[in-house]
């Protein structure tokens, strides 16, 4: 208990991981929607609401975009909007995607050229002219928004409505990089005016959608999550609900969501779960505002990404697993990690990658009453503040690749783990069903008693000081 109150009286004391965290400049003049790290331009993409950037006494109109090369504030192309004189804010730009290798973005903005031709909520970058460009039909109805890109297809979603006035009313359409077509399969949905579709993908062969969608046009019930069965959608086993879903991501044949919900009837997780296509996992408990009462407050995970192996999850919660975890932690396949950091009461609405380093962003002026101005990068290598007890699900991290050797194997009374990964502290000792039997100091030596364990084959794991896996094996009990 001790220990567990110094680490929260460290995690809550200014100054103390602000160094973790590295400053872009000044920041930005209000919060952004997304960063995107973008390799192809090599450059971090950062939408939002501003309208223009004082730097070093120059101001630069960004209009909702701004570029970070690492040393400096830029605009990134043409514009995708004007402002009235005297306006401070712009449309927001609510997210960036790469199709065929041609960057597309989308939000609530609009343009009209010169030429009469005009861009409204989507528009994708030509990159010789570094203009923004409209597609091949306007985005003037309700889809609007980019969803994701499966099978060679970029998909477009949102609203019921017409599209292109030529197809009919939808959630979803279809785009391969020259022209526009139906998704057939939402055509065995009944016809309901209140239909959403957030994201579409596809998922062990087959075709997955997020939103609130309905089945039943008489007793209408939305679910959060549905998938196509070939000739009918169904909602997900496990997840029977209407609980948004805010991002999802697939890694290892496995699927995570994220978003607004808590773990109870129908709802597998707090606010994140993972799928591996017949069950679902609650990810070590996931998030919660209140250890003591997990009622308390309403957590929610905004964005997640894989990085170096591990789940990065931001969003707006104060605890991963039963470990104080303000707002980002990063999952490592058994046991949460924190960061670190005191956003000031506010939240982290994305995350990204540029140039192997992770990149946040959110409402936050400040970390550890440092200013900031909304969008940090992490200094603080790969060390973690701490991390949660190890749990029942093992999805072993890339980072405790090492193999150790357990002499003798089969054995009895003892054993000897034999490695030399010299920072390992702690041997962790798991039964079939990944629940930890034994926890005790790693020394020289190697030497276990495990005279006391049933018969059975156990996993090994030696962890750093943080609680990180450095090292696994396996060993069988006569």
């Amino acid at each position: 208990m001790k220990a567990y109150i110094l680490f929260f009286l460290l995690l809550t004391t200014p100054g103390v991981f602000a160094q973790q965290w590295g400053h872009l400049n000044d920041g930005l003049p209000s919060d952004p929607y997304v960063v995107y790290g973008d390799s192809t331009l090599d450059k971090l993409i950062i939408g939002g609401r501003y309208v223009r950037i004082v730097q070093q006494g120059d101001s630069t109109d960004l209009m909702g975009v701004a570029t970070w090369d690492g040393v400096i504030y830029d605009s990134l192309a043409s514009r995708l909007q004007t402002i009235v004189n005297g306006q401070n804010i712009v449309g927001p730009i609510q997210r960036f995607l790469r199709y065929n290798g041609e960057l597309y973005v989308c939000g609530g903005f609009g343009l009209m050229y010169p030429d009469s031709t005009f861009i409204n909520s989507v528009a994708r970058l030509n990159e010789n002219t570094m203009r923004w460009e409209p597609l091949e039909c306007d985005f003037l109805g309700g889809i609007f928004q980019l969803a994701d890109v499966a099978q060679n297809t970029l998909y477009f979603t949102g609203d019921m409505d017409m599209f292109c006035d030529s197809f009919p009313e939808s959630c979803v359409v279809g785009y391969d990089g020259a022209s526009f077509y139906p998704y057939t399969p939402f055509a065995d949905l009944p016809y309901y005016y209140g239909n959403y579709v957030g994201y579409v993908f596809h998922f062990q062969g087959q075709d997955y959608m997020t939103g609130l969608i309905t089945t039943d046009t008489v007793n209408v019930e939305f679910y959060g999550l549905m998938r196509y069965t070939g000739t009918e959608w169904e909602p997900v086993p496990g997840f029977e609900t209407a609980a948004p879903i805010k991002k999802f991501l697939i890694d290892d044949n496995k699927l995570y969501v994220s978003g607004y919900f808590r773990a109870g009837p129908g709802v597998p997780g707090n606010s994140i779960a993972m799928f591996d296509g017949v069950s679902w996992s609650d990810l070590g408990g996931g998030m919660l505002d209140d250890l003591t009462t997990p009622s308390n407050g309403y957590p929610i995970v905004y964005d997640m990404l894989m990085h170096h192996g591990d789940l990065v999850a931001v969003g707006d919660f104060m605890f991963a697993g039963d470990i104080a975890a303000q707002n980002i932690a990063k999952w490592n396949g058994y046991q949460w990690c924190s960061y670190g950091g005191d956003f000031g009461n506010q939240v982290l609405t994305s995350v990204t990658t540029w140039r192997d380093t992770l990149y946040i962003s959110g409402t936050f002026q400040t970390i550890d009453g440092v200013p900031y101005g909304y969008v940090a990068r992490w200094e603080g290598g790969n060390n973690s503040v701490a991390c949660s007890t190890p749990t029942s699900v093992m999805e072993y991290a890339h980072s405790a690749a090492n193999l150790l050797r357990v002499v003798p194997n089969p054995a009895t009374g003892s054993i000897t783990i034999q490695c030399g990964i010299v920072q390992a502290t702690t041997v962790l000792l798991l039964d079939p069903l990944g629940r930890a039997v034994l926890s005790t100091a790693h020394d020289s030596n190697g030497f276990v008693t495990i005279e006391h364990l049933t018969p059975a084959c156990y996993t090994v794991l030696l962890l750093d000081a943080s609680g990180q896996a450095v090292a696994r094996g396996r060993f069988i009990k006569d």
